[in-house]
């Protein structure tokens, strides 16, 4: 067993194409951060890829509840 992709929080669906060696996932975002943040999403995941769990949400996005914990 091996590591494919780090930082996927919440992963509660996942699919495979296999003639594309692709990889989707439906994940949960997290939550408290207001009320205009997508609740889930879809995404493609690539091999390797870091998907922010638990510094970042939805691409390049702090959350600030971590930046303000590790400054108090």
């Amino acid at each position: 067993m091996r590591v494919y992709a780090y930082g996927i929080r919440n992963c509660v669906g996942m699919a495979t194409i296999r003639r594309l060696a692709n990889c989707g996932v439906r994940l949960n975002e997290r939550d408290a951060l207001g009320d205009d943040l997508v609740p889930d999403y879809i995404t493609h995941v690539q091999e390797g890829g870091y998907y922010g769990w638990p510094w970042w949400y939805m691409g390049g996005h702090q959350d600030p509840r971590i930046r303000a914990s590790i400054l108090n």
